[in-house]
């Protein structure tokens, strides 16, 4: 059973002539290996053919093949390891190499006697034949016969070259006399030429089903010698460039001819271009050596560094793992704001009013803090300069939504340097004493070198509230009472109302403060208390507080709290459930009365404290705000946009966008909740986020079969469920019921034509039912196209600059979606356009290179993009730096300097004096810097970026962002402004070839104006047909042709094949589709939207759209095996009425696969739908409105079906089905560009191990989770 001294473990084949004989020894070995433990190793199976019932379409002629097509993958697979078999495993069927092969029966015929020899390949195989005693001499007569056939077939077909006719003494030429070709740094002989076109062939885009190969036709004569002369013309496939002929030169020998040929359009393939200087095909993935390139990457930064400081590699630019250093910008409103004595000073007033239902007067509390809040007592704004108008924006505290409107340039006036001390030592209490947000390291900014504005409060008419600003330019300090003063208090009920207290008793730290709602007159220490655990307050503070009241006739306070400790109020707050989000709550704190003499009394007005909750998220939002306002500003001025179009509509908060409550816990690989698997996996981990396919480790090719998968696959070949099939009752005799013969008699009556399509009878590509569309109800127009308004909101833009981690109410994510569908669509045309000789291997290479993110951030980092972004959330607390404060020059650029985190500062402390000056004395610089200093070489992570004026943005979300503002120019000003903005940026170079590419004349399909409409019609001859499926009638069918001719199709020379049409199609139907996604399921998280759009935009959608409407029956193609393919598909559709469900997106797809045999879905038949698109987008003069009538009626059962339940991605689904997936580390099969993905996830109890494949790790990745998916049935 097992290797043992050098021989291999038993894989097994006995022949037997009769069915009923496998069946019988199939019993007696299976009785034999469970009864005697020696034989035990043995794992029977049998196989029979079909030759007695092929012609009965039967359930139970099915049942019975299935049933043999498992036992071989069984076989195949090592789950047996002895195979009893009739002649069908003679020939014609893969079985593995087998180490004994034993003839039961006697051999009929010397046919037989070879192929069931044959299976008996190995030198340590043992091939036996079992006779008969009374035969024996027969069959060595016969053995005899067989032998000496053998041995005359060897000598007639092994070695006997020397019996053939001699070439001709000049078939091989010596390379010195032979015609070459030569180059700067190669040459090409005669001898190398057909080598050198093939490897040229190879190069060209195909699929996997296809193998471009030039084609050649001869001619003869004979010269004046009467010796027959040959020549041969070389034809390209129709993918390359050269579409003419190209004639050798007349040669003795065909062969030599044939080289000829090939050397000239070596010669030729180099002129144009499409070989290089090694005369080696131009690499696709290399596009930038194409000198009409050299202007579109001459923004990108040269010679970046590989390295960090720490001599750590840098992940490659571009990547999420790329992190820079920006300077963050400071918007010109905010720059030099800095208020001087008898100068212009602007007020800019902070409206705050609610936005949310009044409570009822029943509640005090409630209703007093919605009266505070309501007060027209606010805080302003001084700066030396004017602002913008700016929008509208609502904040979020505890009891409900409030709306906030900066009321700019209010009032314009002039201070004496004796207010603007005053109001600075203003600002110093409110942001020292109320909020205690203010690090002690930081002093004002006499400078003006950050924003270095002031905060005053101000009074119901909008003016400086002086009464204010003088009574407190400091807070009292808290000092506990002692017994005495206690005893000595006066408590006048009139000054706690609407005040604010403090409980000193409570831990100091604690930020909460209470606002003074109602004096309690009625109530005394001694009242009751609202539980039974305590008679009376008293006897509370006595037992917790050990305080005793010495006031016992003072009143109690009813109190609402107010906490200090989350000042982030841009948000609304968060139910218990952490998924929901409630701005109409009000604070479930439990209702609170306290005593006036274990309280602090703060007598800072409580609606300035109340609203001073508000101020760091208003200042925030300004701050953010301003940035949007000057990027939209700079754009419009640089694009000649009026700035009139900048709007100021009030910022919105979309609930339902901002939390997603159906969204998996778990949706990636490398999230910290991902479950483990069991132990018995190996524990090493794998790095999911590897860059560089270069240093993937190689992978054999053998690693990508799968029995499970395999297995799985043979079950969707038949059409019943697998749960549903009757019990074996060959191989389970011993364990069958009554009950299941009976179930097995009824299964086998049903209809065979319902129930299976046998494989082997491929369906006639041309008899295929076209369905009909019958939607006459009008098409709501996509808006997007059809823009006639220009208006930039600010409220839009901020959205623009705001990334998801920044945990705001608006983020980029739904922007960039649509932003990156017209990126791809833009760039896909316009290079179609100015590159029309370049395949499509090469258009999607430089397609790669300029949408790509590396390209996005260069252009981004142009155009400062990074400085202007929001990155991260908001947290007051933590390194939030109030405007007007700064840290001292000196140690902010010692930091700086050592990429040393500002945390180190914490413990110094700047005097008041230093901070009202704006000057440290320099023994506070010295102490700060040694501190510094003393850090050594250890980095930290900085977390206070704010205090240094930086940012920290990862290399994609600056891509992120430029697509976000993309997609927000087509919304505000449609196609043609956001084309000039691709230019601005520099995405692609500024030109009229890119600003017009929607009104020029469309690219003609025919290669030669001679082209005749019946020429065109020649090929198509169903055009007709086809057009009344798509519902559009071409006016050029040289569109139509192009879109349906495959590269195999060699016939066609009227037109090229459909790649270039298909290259933009794609682009097209995804940038439609995107458009609608986003006008109509607005409500849709941003990650719902991208796998709605995910689950329309793909090639089995596409593919199976082209099936249903019968689109594929036209298609033009030369190659069988993609025709038996695509058979395929269409019977597995035609059994499924054409659904399009998850079970079809789980199917694989070309770009999943490392063989042929694995396709599912060819790609060709999404082709044919994307080239169709392309070609009515050419054909109507590129009027997107039109094609999106057109294919909107194919697929707008689909986009309906998806939108009301949007299909989740592969990969999400896995991990949403508790099989503990987890992936290893990516490969690359060797001499190959497939790049495999192993996956590890539990199922039934057992670990199982798939491997995905695929063009990248993502794609491998899908395949990966799409046969795990399908090995646990879950469609």
């Amino acid at each position: 059973p097992e290797k043992k001294n050098g021989k291999l473990p038993l894989k097994g084949i006995i022949f037997v002539q009769r069915r009923f004989t496998a069946n019988i020894l199939y019993q007696i070995f299976k009785a034999l290996s469970r009864q005697d433990v020696e034989f035990k190793f043995i794992k029977p199976e049998f196989v029979v053919g079909m030759s007695g019932k092929c012609m009965v379409q039967s359930t139970e002629n099915a049942l019975e093949r299935k049933w043999c097509k498992k036992a071989l993958l069984k076989f195949r697979y090592g789950d047996a390891n002895l195979l009893i078999a009739s002649n069908v495993v003679e020939e014609g069927i893969d079985v593995p190499r087998c180490t004994l092969v034993i003839r039961f029966d006697n051999i009929p015929n010397y046919c037989s006697y070879t192929q069931s020899k044959g299976r008996a390949r190995s030198k340590e195989s043992e091939f036996i034949s079992l006779v008969c005693s009374d035969d024996q001499h027969k069959f060595k007569n016969k053995y005899e016969q067989f032998k000496n056939i053998e041995q005359n077939l060897c000598k007639l077909l092994v070695g006997k070259t020397g019996s053939r006719q001699a070439p001709v003494g000049n078939i091989d030429y010596n390379d010195f006399s032979v015609s070459t070709y030569r180059t700067s740094e190669a040459q090409a002989t005669m001898v190398s030429a057909i080598s050198l076109v093939n490897r040229y062939c190879s190069s060209l885009p195909q699929d996997m089903f296809t193998n471009l190969t030039v084609n050649y036709f001869r001619e003869q004569k004979t010269d004046e010698t009467y010796h027959l002369l040959h020549r041969v013309m070389l034809q390209f496939p129709i993918m390359c460039k050269i579409r003419y002929g190209i004639k050798g030169e007349w040669m003795p020998t065909l062969k030599d001819a044939k080289r000829s040929a090939a050397l000239k359009a070596i010669e030729i393939l180099h002129k144009e271009g499409e070989l290089d200087e090694h005369l080696m095909p131009i690499v696709a993935r290399n596009p930038t050596n194409l000198s009409d390139l050299n202007n579109f990457f001459d923004h990108w930064l040269k010679d970046e560094p590989k390295f960090d400081s720490n001599g750590k590699h840098l992940s490659k630019p571009g990547t999420k793992n790329r992190i820079r250093i920006h300077k963050k910008v400071i918007p010109d409103a905010l720059q030099n704001t800095m208020i001087v004595a008898e100068q212009d000073i602007y007020l800019h007033v902070f409206e705050v009013t609610t936005d949310y239902n009044k409570p009822s007067e029943l509640d005090n509390r409630a209703f007093k803090f919605y009266n505070l809040l309501n007060s027209p007592q606010s805080y302003a704004i001084l700066s030396a300069k004017p602002f913008p108008d700016l929008c509208d924006y609502p904040l979020f505290l505890g009891v409900g939504k409030m709306s906030i409107k900066l009321i700019t340039n209010s009032s314009s006036l002039s201070l004496k340097q004796s207010e603007i001390e005053k109001i600075k030592a203003f600002n110093l209490m409110l942001y020292r004493d109320v909020l205690e947000i203010l690090k002690t390291f930081l002093v004002f900014d006499v400078h003006n070198d950050s924003i270095s504005f002031l905060v005053c409060p101000v009074d119901e008419n909008h003016a400086i509230d002086w009464n204010v600003v003088e009574r407190f330019p400091k807070l009292e300090p808290r000092i506990v009472p002692s017994h005495q003063q206690r005893m000595e208090m006066v408590i006048d009920p009139e000054q706690y109302r609407d005040a604010i207290v403090v409980p000193w008793y409570r831990t100091i730290t604690a930020r909460t403060v209470y606002v003074v709602t109602r004096v309690c007159e009625e109530m005394s220490p001694y009242s009751n208390f609202p539980t039974e655990s305590f008679d009376s307050y008293n006897s509370y503070f006595r037992d917790k507080y050990h305080l005793e009241a010495f006031h016992t006739k003072q009143p109690l306070l009813e109190v609402k709290p107010l906490s200090f400790n989350k000042l982030n109020c841009l948000k609304p707050r968060v139910s218990k459930n952490k998924r929901y989000f409630n701005i109409d709550l009000e604070s479930s704190t439990f209702d609170e009365h306290l005593v006036p003499e274990f309280c602090w009394l703060i007598k800072y007005p409580a609606v300035l404290y109340l609203k001073a909750a508000m101020l760091p998220s208003m200042l925030y939002r300004l701050n953010s705000l301003m940035k949007a306002y000057q990027l939209a500003y700079n754009i419009t001025t640089d694009l000649k946009l009026p700035i009139s179009s900048i709007e100021t509509s009030p910022l919105a908060c979309k609930i339902g966008l901002l939390c997603d409550p159906n969204e998996p816990e778990t949706v990636s690989a490398t999230s910290s909740t991902t479950p483990n698997l069991d132990a018995s996996l190996d524990s090493s981990s794998s790095n999911d986020d590897s860059e560089s396919r270069s240093s993937l480790k190689v992978f054999d090719n053998e690693a990508v079969n799968n029995y499970e998968f395999e297995l799985q696959k043979l079950n969707k070949e038949f059409s019943w469920d697998d749960a549903k099939e009757p019990v074996d009752f060959h191989r389970q005799a011993d364990d069958m019921l009554s009950i299941d013969m009976d179930y097995y008699c009824n299964f086998i009556k049903k209809d065979v034509e319902e129930d299976y399509i046998d494989e082997s009878v491929p369906a006639p590509l041309l008899d295929c039912r076209q369905l009909a569309i019958c939607y006459s109800d009008s098409i709501e127009p996509l808006h997007i196209l059809n823009k006639s308004t220009n208006a930039l909101e600010i409220k839009d833009m901020l959205a623009v600059l705001t990334a998801k981690t920044a945990n705001d109410i608006c983020d980029l994510e739904r922007l960039e979606t649509l932003g990156d569908s017209f990126l791809k669509f833009a760039v896909t045309l316009y290079l179609t356009e100015k590159f029309r000789d370049l395949n499509e291997g090469h258009l999607t290479s430089i397609k790669g290179q300029i949408i790509g993110n590396k390209n996005l951030l260069y252009c981004g980092l142009r155009k400062n993009l990074p400085g202007y972004m929001n990155m991260y959330d908001f947290a007051p607390c933590a390194d939030w730096v109030p405007p007007g404060f700064t840290l001292v020059s000196e140690v902010k650029d010692k930091l700086i300097e050592k990429e040393i985190s500002a945390e180190v500062l914490y413990g110094n402390q700047a005097s008041v004096e230093e901070i009202l000056s704006g000057y440290m004395l320099p023994e506070t610089v010295e102490k700060m810097i040694k501190c510094i200093d003393n850090v050594g070489e250890e980095r930290h992570d900085s977390v206070l970026e704010n205090v240094l004026g930086i940012l920290k943005v990862p290399d994609k979300s600056v891509a992120d962002c430029i697509e976000a503002l993309i997609g927000q120019f087509l919304l505000s000003y449609g196609l043609k402004t956001s084309l000039v903005l691709l230019g601005y940026l520099k995405i692609v170079p500024p030109s009229n070839e890119l600003h017009s590419i929607m009104e020029t004349e469309p690219m003609p399909a025919k290669l030669s104006n001679e082209c005749s409409v019946e020429d065109i019609d020649f090929f198509i001859p169903g055009y007709k047909s086809l057009e009344q499926s798509l519902g559009y009638v071409f006016k050029d069918r040289s569109y139509l042709l192009q879109a349906l001719t495959h590269a195999s199709f060699a016939m066609n020379r009227l037109t090229d094949c459909y790649q270039r049409l298909e290259f933009v199609g794609d682009s097209i139907l995804d940038f439609l589709i995107t458009c609608h996604i986003y006008q109509h399921c607005g409500l849709l998280s941003p990650g719902d939207l991208t796998d709605l759009r995910s689950s329309l935009v793909n090639n089995n959608t596409f593919a199976s759209l082209t099936v249903r409407y019968g689109f594929h029956v036209h298609l033009l193609a030369l190659n069988p095996t993609l025709n038996d393919s695509i058979n395929k598909f269409v019977s597995f559709q035609h059994q499924r009425g054409h659904k399009v469900d998850l079970e079809l997106l789980n199917l694989l797809e070309e770009k999943e696969c490392s063989l042929a045999e694995s396709v599912d879905v060819p790609k060709v038949l999404g082709d044919i739908f994307e080239s169709l698109a392309c070609a009515v987008f050419l054909d109507c003069g590129k009027d997107l409105n039109i094609v999106w009538d057109v294919f909107y009626k194919l697929m707008r059962n689909e986009i309906n079906t998806f939108s009301d339940k949007v299909p989740k991605q592969v990969v999400r689904l896995l991990y949403e089905s508790n099989c503990k997936p987890r992936f290893g580390e990516a490969q690359v099969v060797e001499k190959s560009d497939l790049v495999v993905v192993p996956l590890y996830f539990s199922f039934e109890g057992k670990v199982h191990t798939v491997y995905g494949a695929g063009v990248n790790k993502h794609y491998a990745k899908k395949a990966a989770s799409k046969i795990a998916l399908q090995i646990m049935g879950q469609h």
